[in-house]
């Protein structure tokens, strides 16, 4: 960066930048280093049409409020799967958020909690079910709930919680 500090503007589309690798591997150091030394002017862009935004969602809200201050127009963003930030569950991790999005399916009929499942990403979960409990029985495109689809991709500490939380809250 030192050298050439236009290097965090690559690559442009489609592939995976440096900044959003520091995203995946939860190096906000890293992240707020690119974002110094290139002047703010660097690529989000990573796999599958994802950007940075869509790896901070589901891992760290002080990295999604970072980028958020950075680019705001992330958000809009949506991935090869017509996923947008939302079903990376960036918005419903904030109290305030709007609960609509909750119950849009992407391009592929998968809803934010199905996604969450299907990762295993039980914070994500335990915030869908708090702020809509109703959303434990929303079904996909082949029928099937977060329970389900936590199953089929053997995803044992999310059926553990579907589980615990259906104990205790009968959804």
């Amino acid at each position: 960066m030192a050298a050439d500090s236009e290097l965090a503007c690559f690559p442009k589309d489609g592939a995976t930048s440096p900044l959003y690798l520091a995203v995946l591997h939860d190096r906000p150091d890293i992240a707020q280093t690119l974002y110094e030394k290139s002047g703010g002017h660097l690529s989000y862009s990573g796999p599958d049409g994802q950007n940075a935004l869509h790896a901070a969602a589901l891992r760290s809200q002080a990295m999604t409020e970072m980028l958020l201050e950075w680019n705001i127009g992330l958000t809009a963003q949506k991935d090869r799967n017509g996923s947008t930030l939302l079903h990376f569950a960036t918005s419903i991790l904030h109290a305030r958020a709007n609960p609509t999005p909750i119950y849009q399916s992407d391009g592929q009929g998968l809803f934010p909690i199905h996604i969450a499942a299907s990762i295993g990403v039980n914070k994500a979960i335990a915030k869908f079910l708090d702020k809509c409990p109703n959303i434990a029985g929303v079904r996909n495109m082949k029928g099937r709930t977060f329970l389900h689809v936590a199953v089929e991709k053997k995803k044992w500490n999310t059926v553990a919680l579907g589980c615990k939380l259906h104990r205790y809250h009968g959804f």
